[in-house]
Parts: structure tokens; sequence; C-alpha cells
């Protein structure tokens, strides 16, 4: 059962006001669960403010790294100093002091201290004597936080802590993951003193005299026969705790919070408040209630937003989106480096940005190296940042102008003709031969078109002796000429005929359809001339180059074959007899095509060229070399191509 926090503090206030109740109490969670949070932000000011009419000091003390008994003394006599000198200096300057022990410069204060002490030749270990004559440490509430992280053997921390409970009518509440604690092998020969049945918190009655001062070396000799007996923890636990509080905090009752501790900018704050929903449910899809992943996730996304918003951009709602794909990326990768899991593989090495669709988690659909980089290394390059940015909503708003140009194209209103006036048909096919005339519809369009007007022909339709099918035809053939799509010669058969019980509506439409059918194999043709030419010894490997292998890329890939086009020996011989500027143009062609992410997919057939290629350059090209530039560039072609094999065969 986990409580919420307003039942733990009643908890704990009513224990540490009942002096009757002798054992501490143990708060225990998971790691990131929220305690320490807890602690700091509402235990101890519910503490003060309740115990504040009664004189009785609240210390908080975290045990992480402590080494030594001695240390921890040291630690509580120093906070008990300070908040006596906060006490009686009051006004402005007890403010100012009790601010320095609520913050980092605590430190400083404790350090100032030690060297003000010493200087008179009082040591640290000696405060305790000041402090009983100063300070009253009966009543004191002790708070000890990340018990399981002391470097000190468990059984003599717990030893320590059971005398300060039993020696100096403190109270004690112990904040731990009971997970994480150290168990050590149990001794038969356990001290009759923890013996005992378990102790339940019960109201029970002082048996002993209370003792002001106790001699330090007694205290740790007492701490050390708990750490010599050998005693297992859980042992332990039955005299020392009284009471364990499960704690889990619901991250969606601190989230708020969260984000007003620890975002400093004001609109990130805004935009985080506003994204809850979204930051909640990638929580929750992965069942991971960290808070120190949230905030550490909430961290990374104030720093990258704080580049990313000034990007200039309109309208401003592209950045907007791109803003939160990238904290849903930051809120996923966070998840998998706290949990130990490996970061998402990028299919292209060269890329900034990829689709991560997944239908497991489907929110998350984008994945941002520099959101990756920045997340393991705190290292964030803020014009990459901006650069990816910028290509990203420049495409996605080209992206939706063509669909709303596309959405407005008349063929769409002519879909539902049966609903239509025939004047109002007429006048649709008027304005389609217009749009055709423009070169508006993509190929992908003709079909839907001549078919629609098949079928109103098929159903008598007057078209008051317009020739539409002969116009369209016209128009698209010319589209088809003019334009710069390349067409494989798989087009036709798989985007333009049709399959249909209706003979006659098939017949009809092949029949029209026939010179634009011909019209793309012609230029089919004539593409796949220059396709299959790219490697011919006669063209030489320029800037011309690149661009061919950049403009013919999806060609290739739709082939499944590049540099198994070409004659691998003629290859070879002309990287012998080439210039260092020219392989470098070579480069830069094949890496235009093979820096596709799932290249094994598709060009699997380049593999036995690859082989061929690689075993010349490893086997005397690039040494009989007399020039270095050109061994140089030999040697990055014989590393592209290895990398690129290495993708083909994973």
């Amino acid at each position: 059962m986990f409580l919420s926090d307003e039942q733990i503090l009643e908890i704990l206030t009513d224990y540490v006001k009942d002096e009757r109740y002798e054992q501490a109490i143990l708060i225990d969670g998971e790691w990131g669960s929220g305690k320490t949070f807890f602690v700091k932000n509402k235990l101890i000011h519910k503490l003060k403010s309740e115990l504040e009419s009664c004189d009785r000091n609240v210390v908080y003390i975290s045990l992480y790294g402590r080494e030594s008994v001695t240390e921890i003394e040291g630690e509580i006599n120093t906070e008990l100093m300070l908040i006596l000198l906060s006490k009686k200096a009051g006004g402005n300057l007890g403010e100012t002091i009790q601010k320095v022990t609520n913050s980092k410069a605590a430190k400083f204060a404790v350090g100032l201290m030690k060297f003000g002490l010493e200087s008179f030749s009082i040591k640290t270990k000696e405060l305790s004597k000041i402090r009983d004559v100063l300070v009253k440490l009966d009543g004191t509430i002790i708070i000890f936080d990340d018990l399981e992280r002391s470097a000190i053997e468990i059984n003599k921390l717990l030893g320590y802590i059971n005398h300060l409970i039993e020696h100096n009518k403190i109270k004690v509440i112990i904040v731990a993951n009971q997970n994480e604690i150290g168990r050590q092998s149990q001794d038969n020969d356990l001290s009759q003193k923890l013996t005992t049945n378990p102790i339940s918190m019960q109201p029970t009655p002082s048996s002993n005299e209370h003792i002001k001062e106790e001699d330090t070396e007694e205290l740790h000799r007492e701490a050390e026969s708990f750490s010599e007996s050998g005693v297992l923890f859980d042992r332990i636990k039955e005299k020392l705790i009284g009471v364990t509080i499960q704690y889990r905090k619901n991250i969606e009752e601190i989230y708020n919070e969260l984000v007003g501790s620890k975002v400093k900018n004001c609109s990130v704050k805004k935009e985080l408040l506003q994204n809850k929903d979204i930051v909640l449910d990638l929580f929750n899809q992965q069942q991971h209630s960290n808070i120190r992943t949230i905030i550490f996730s909430f961290l990374a996304y104030e720093r990258i937003s704080a580049i990313v918003k000034n990007v200039d951009f309109d309208p401003l709602e592209y950045i907007e989106q791109e803003k939160e794909n990238i904290l849903k990326y930051i809120i996923d990768t966070s998840i998998r480096i706290k949990t130990g899991k490996k970061l998402r593989p990028w299919k292209d090495e060269n890329s900034q940005v990829e689709n991560i669709y997944d239908s497991k988690f489907s929110d998350v659909k984008y994945a941002y190296r520099f959101v990756d980089t920045y997340l393991t290394s705190y290292f964030i390059d803020e014009c990459i940042v901006k650069q990816t940015i910028l290509d990203i909503v420049k495409e996605e708003k080209s992206r939706d102008q063509d669909l709303e140009q596309d959405t407005a194209l008349c063929i769409h209103k002519l879909y539902d003709w049966r609903y239509l006036e025939d004047e109002q048909i007429i006048c649709l096919l008027d304005i389609i031969n217009d749009e055709l005339n423009e070169l508006k519809y993509h190929p992908s369009y003709f079909k839907d078109i001549i078919l629609t007007l098949i079928r109103l022909k098929l159903h008598d339709f007057s078209f008051k002796d317009k020739e539409y099918c002969c116009s369209y035809i016209e128009q698209m053939k010319r589209r088809i000429i003019e334009g710069t799509d390349e067409y494989s010669n798989h087009f036709v058969e798989f985007r333009m005929k049709i399959t249909s019980d209706d003979i006659v509506l098939v017949d009809e439409y092949n029949s029209v359809m026939k010179p634009v059918f011909d019209a793309i194999k012609e230029k089919a043709d004539n593409d796949n001339s220059e396709i299959l030419n790219i490697f011919h010894s006669e063209n030489p490997w320029n800037e011309e180059f690149e661009d061919k292998c950049k403009t013919n890329r999806d060609a290739y890939w739709d082939r499944k074959n590049f540099l198994s086009l070409c004659d691998p020996v003629n290859i070879v011989n002309k990287l012998t007899g080439s210039k260092s500027k020219e392989i470098w143009h070579f480069i830069n062609g094949l890496n235009t095509v093979y820096k596709l992410g799932n290249i094994d997919q598709f060009l699997k057939n380049d593999t036995e060229n690859i082989e061929f290629i690689l075993c010349k350059l490893s086997n005397g090209i690039i040494d009989d070399s007399s020039s270095t530039t050109k061994k140089i560039a030999l040697s990055n072609l014989k590393s592209l191509l290895e990398d690129t094999l290495k993708r083909i065969n994973r």
C-alpha cells in the first residue's frame, strides 16, 4: 500500500511529537521514486513549522559517500551550530544563515566554521562538548538520507543511529532503498540484545534515564559491536526501526511541482505544463516512474528548446510542432538511457533526423541525432541543431503546400459526380482540362481521371460534343515527356493498369490509355539508357557524374542495382589511370546512392562487384600509386566500399 504525501506527513508529525515512540521510522522506496524530493520540499518544512514553538531542531544529513561515524558526528554538530547561529542572530542575518544552510553554500559555511574553530585549537570532534553547552540535543529530529549509499559498513552505521536514539532522546527518520542495502552473512553468535521479538511502533514508556553527556569513544565502541557481530540488516531493523513507510510518488501528482522547481526558463515551464499529458503518457507507456529520469529529460529539453526557438521560420507553428516532437524523443531516449537500454540504431549514419514510427510507442515518430549526442555527452552544436530544424520545417511546409494544392484539384470533386448536376460536371471537366494543361497533375492521377470519363460515357452522359478524352490524353503525354519524373519498367504495370471483372471497362480503359502507356515506356527506356551507361568507360568522373548519381538514385534503388551495372574490371582500370580529383568525384557519386539506411534491402546485387574492387584496392592499386593525394583518395574509396559491404550484409 502506498500512502499519499499528506498521509505520510501526518504520520511523521505524530511520530516526532509523541515522545513515547522510541524507534526510528524508515521511508523506503526505489531510487528515483521521489523520496529525497519529498523530504526536502515537504517534510522538513512541515516539521519546522509544527515544532517552531517547541524549540526543537530538524537536521538533514545525507549519508551519501560518508566514510566514518566521526564524519557524520561532525556534520550533525556543525548543522546544529549553524542552526544556533541562525536563531541567535535573528532578523536578516538569521535568514541569511538559514539560506546558507539550505544551499550549496552550506559546504563553504561548514568549512569556514571548522577553520575558525581550529584557529582556536578546537577540533571538529570536540564540537559535541560545545554543542551540549549551547545547543540542546534532546528532542532533535535527524533525517538520515541515502542510507544505502554510505561507505560505512551497514551494521556499524545502524549501531551508531541506534545509540543516538537510545541515549539522546532524539527522533530519527531514515530514508533509503532497502533493496540496495548490503547484506552480510549471518552470524550464529548474535548479540543477546538483538534477539528480541520484532518491535512494532507502539507507545512505550521510557525505561532508561536520559544521559545528557555521552563519551564519544563509548558511542563508537557500541557502533563497532554491531559491526563485529556480523548481524544481518533485517535483524538489526527489528531493533532499530518501528515503522516502514513504502514510498512511491505518482508523477502526475508531482509534475507541476517538478516543472516549477527544476526548470528555470519561463517559456519552457509553460510548454512543459501544456504538454503534461504527452509527457505522462510516454512515461506510462513504458511503465517508468523514476523522478530523476523526468528531471533529466526536463533539463535536456530546456537546453535544446532554447536553441530551437531561435530558428527563424514562418509560420511559427512548424517550429512549435518540431519542439513537441523533440520533447517526445528526449523522453523516450532518457528512459532508454536511465534503464540501461541501448539507443535506437540509426539506419543512415549521415542523417540528422529519421522517422522511427513504432506501432508500440506510436507517439514517438522522429529521432534526432543531436538529442542522442547531448543526452550521452552533454555536447551540443547549435549550428547543427538550427540547420537540422530549419531543413525539417522547410520540408514540412513544402509538403503541406503540395498537399493543399493537390487537395484543391478538381478531380477530387468529380469523384462524387453522381451527386452533381450535369452542368457542374461539365464545368469540372473543363477545369480539369486546364489543370492538365498547366501540368498540375502527377501521372498517378491519370488513371482516376480517365476512368471517371469512361464511367460517365458508359452511363450515357452528354459531354455536349466536347472531346475531353482526346484532349486529356494529349496533355498527359506532354506531362510524361516534359516532366522530371523517373519511370521504371514496372510503373505502367503496377501504377497505371487496372483489374476488374468488367471486361468492357478494362478494354476501353486500355485502349484510351495506350498512347500514355507508350509515352511512359519511351521515357523509361531513355532514362534507362542514361542509368545503364553511367559507368561507361568513356563517361568522366566529374561533377556531372555526381549529379547523375543523385538524379537517378531512386531508379537504382528501384532496380536494386548500382555498381552491379558496371564491369568491375573497367572500374579498376579507370581507377588506376584516374587523378585524385576524379576519384573523389567517383566517391561522392557512390556515397549519394549508398548512404541509404536500409541498403541491405535494395542493393545486395552489388556485393560481388564491390568485393572485386575491394580485392584489387587491397592488393596493389593503392600501394602502386606514386601520388600521395591519390593514395588518400583510394584509401577513402576502400573505406566507403568496406562500410557499404558491411551494411549490405548485416
